[in-house]
């Protein structure tokens, strides 16, 4: 990974490398080894990354130059996902399988319902 990405995002929010490093619970010279090029981030460390700075694990990595990947969600989307984020992992398993046997089950009868966007005046017709 080209590491002045991370140097970038520590520098545009002002961290130092040992408050990275403490977000990471890693030691300040193991954090100086990644941000170099030295050695590359295990993935979990990436991940704790993205969320720290509150962007894509893309745009660390260098698979996109946007920080973030926003979709635009319906306010009856986003109280699912609220919904979801409440389950536990059981109940995540079991609607996960309820919702394959919907979709396959509307797609072998044909059905189509596209996702309408609320901003979209025609989409309410």
């Amino acid at each position: 990974m080209r590491p002045s990405r991370l140097r970038e995002m520590r520098y545009r929010y002002g961290y130092t490398q040992q408050e990275v490093a403490d977000q990471l619970s890693i030691s300040r010279s193991a954090y100086s080894t990644y941000e170099t090029g030295r050695h590359d981030f295990p993935l979990e460390s990436l991940i704790l990354l993205a969320d720290f700075y509150d962007v894509s694990l893309d745009y660390l990595i260098f698979r996109s130059n946007i920080p973030k990947h926003e979709i635009p969600l319906s306010s009856e989307e986003l109280m699912l996902l609220k919904g979801f984020s409440q389950l536990t992992p059981a109940n995540r398993d079991v609607l996960f399988t309820l919702l394959h046997a919907l979709t396959q089950t509307q797609s072998s009868q044909g059905e189509a319902y596209p996702r309408k966007d609320d901003t979209d005046p025609d989409s309410a017709l």
